[in-house]
């Protein structure tokens, strides 16, 4: 059972009062949850304990379980953070050991200022590929990312600087330190 309410302002900004429910293994609490021009407020959890129970509607074999939560922080623009957490996920052969997700985006409907982490342990499917990791930080006018994979012989990391546009995203490669069984790429 689900039961809630939604609505889009005519500024854009989303509000969610309430919306809770149940579905499986699957659980959504959401209070008073608001992204507006003039701050955020509320906050949001949902966990997926079985993944599994998905896959008879999606078509596809799932794995593993998630636990996502959404919370506001007091900020004259709003301060969103986000936090994911992936436990043994896995569809067909790929799969994640562990995936954390850790975000915190300032004034949303505007600049978007993010900070975001994300780390994945324990890939399968990848070849040579284990641990990954991911950082993001910048606004709108522009994102520094920071990607970095270790295996048993490839290691790889890459910086680039992505300017999102209207009419295009220009992506600018900073620095690219790649090496298989340890000669550089």
């Amino acid at each position: 059972a689900l039961e809630g309410q939604f609505a889009r302002n005519a500024d854009g900004g989303i509000q969610v009062p309430n919306l809770k429910g149940s579905w499986a293994s699957a659980s959504v609490d959401v209070a008073n949850l608001a992204v507006t021009p003039q701050g955020a407020t509320g906050h949001g959890h949902l966990t997926f304990a079985k993944l599994e129970d998905l896959a008879p509607l999606l078509g596809t074999a799932l794995a593993g379980a998630i636990d996502l939560d959404v919370a506001t922080e007091p900020d004259n623009a709003g301060k969103v953070t986000v936090a994911l957490r992936g436990d043994r996920l896995r569809s067909g052969a790929m799969g994640v050991q562990a995936l954390k997700l850790d975000a915190m985006v300032t004034d949303p409907m505007g600049a978007a200022a993010a900070d975001a982490t994300l780390k994945a342990g324990g890939l399968s499917g990848i070849a040579d590929l284990r641990p990954a990791s991911l950082t993001v930080k910048g606004d709108m006018k522009a994102f520094d990312a920071t990607v970095g994979v270790t295996g048993d012989a490839t290691n790889a990391n890459v910086t680039a600087r992505i300017e999102p546009s209207p009419d295009e995203i220009k992506v600018a490669l900073q620095k690219f330190d790649g090496r298989y069984q340890g000669i550089p790429i």
